[in-house]
């Protein structure tokens, strides 16, 4: 479990789905006291949720991903993802 009074910059938070309605809603929440790591298959609607998150100042990572491909690519996708996850924050 993590101190809440940790500083900002020990938490991390993935979120899944940023190009809309609550994964964005999520992701924009989150980044108000973790850095936020932005997994989604669109660059831009990437782009465009980790733009709004740096300009109030947080911290974001977009990763593009897809989770839907077939289960032996998918693994390897998520794997793919937590370590970019990983090496930068």
């Amino acid at each position: 479990m993590s101190d809440i009074t940790q500083e900002k910059s020990d938490r991390v938070c993935v979120v899944v789905g940023v190009g809309e309605g609550l994964g964005m809603a999520l992701a924009l929440r989150f980044a108000a006291g973790y850095k936020v790591a932005l997994v989604a298959r669109s660059p831009e609607v990437i782009g465009k949720t980790a733009d709004e998150i740096k300009a109030a100042g947080g911290i974001a990572l977009p990763i593009q991903s897809d989770a839907t491909v077939e289960r032996r690519s998918r693994q390897h996708t998520i794997e793919s993802s937590a370590n970019s996850v990983r090496s930068k924050f």
